[in-house]
């Protein structure tokens, strides 16, 4: 690999950035190194049996739209991981069937796939023209290497998404009432202070009523817990002030309502 490229995978890798900006520009490493017309990443969805352009580099001539999507059995990508080929510059004989490489005129063609951790596949890595270039090693060294790259960022991605909706679902487990799904203590006087904030800034009023379920603990001595349970849900669900524009209830209890 020349000094160059391995410079700017360097200061690629030194920034952080999203996995749309990552794989652009090694796209765009990768035409210089494999002189084909277009370089691609595809992402291939199992379930669906489909085979998704997501981003693409096209200096040429030949132009691979972004978006674009065929079935997998009917991908070039899937004959080529058949066949363990990763390079032809006779695509119209040797996958004569494929009619999508037909359609955009691909001659020459180089794929990797992007595997991640759990030998799972993910997608390809894909150099194509339309004219008949000779086998380079260096390309195919460079594309490998780059899928590798693509494969740890795609579960970093992932595990980034992972970590953040936990801390959304966490964030919303400790600010609601577990009975009554009503925000909490917690929830109520961090949205004050907000509103008091906001009162302030604008010189408006807050209005903070407080409704007291006086003789509650009655309602489960004589009918029992599940029955007080349901009246705190009602009066939840069916308060006027549940219903009305720019109000918000809560919950507030010493330790929820702790069924007393």
């Amino acid at each position: 690999m020349s000094d160059f490229i391995l410079a700017r995978v360097s200061q690629t890798l030194a920034a952080e950035q999203s996995l749309e900006t990552l794989v652009r520009q090694l796209l765009e490493m990768l035409e210089a190194v494999t002189r084909m017309e277009s370089t691609y990443l595809t992402r291939i969805d199992t379930n669906a049996q489909r085979q998704q352009i997501m981003f693409a580099h096209n200096s040429s001539e030949m132009q691979i739209p972004e978006g674009f999507s065929v079935p997998w059995d009917e991908s070039l990508c899937k004959r080529a991981l058949e066949d363990q080929c990763t390079f032809s510059n006779d695509v119209a004989n040797r996958w004569h069937s494929c009619i999508a490489a037909q359609e955009l005129g691909i001659a020459t063609f180089l794929s990797i796939p992007v595997r991640l951790a759990d030998g799972s596949l993910f997608g390809t890595l894909c150099a194509t023209s339309r004219q008949q270039q000779p086998y380079n090693l260096e390309g195919e060294q460079v594309m490998g290497l780059f899928a590798k790259l693509i494969s740890h960022y795609v579960e970093k991605d992932t595990l980034v998404q992972q970590l953040q909706a936990a801390n959304v679902a966490l964030e919303l487990h400790s600010s609601t009432d577990e009975l009554t799904q009503l925000p909490n203590r917690r929830a109520l006087f961090k949205q004050l202070a907000l509103r008091f904030a906001s009162a302030r800034a604008q010189q408006q009023q807050v209005s903070l009523i407080f409704i007291d379920l006086d003789g509650f603990k009655a309602i489960n001595d004589r009918f029992g817990h599940p029955c007080g349970d349901s009246f705190l849900v009602q009066v939840g669900n069916d308060s006027p002030l549940s219903r009305a524009g720019k109000i918000s209830l809560a919950a507030l209890a010493a330790m929820s309502f702790d069924r007393r």
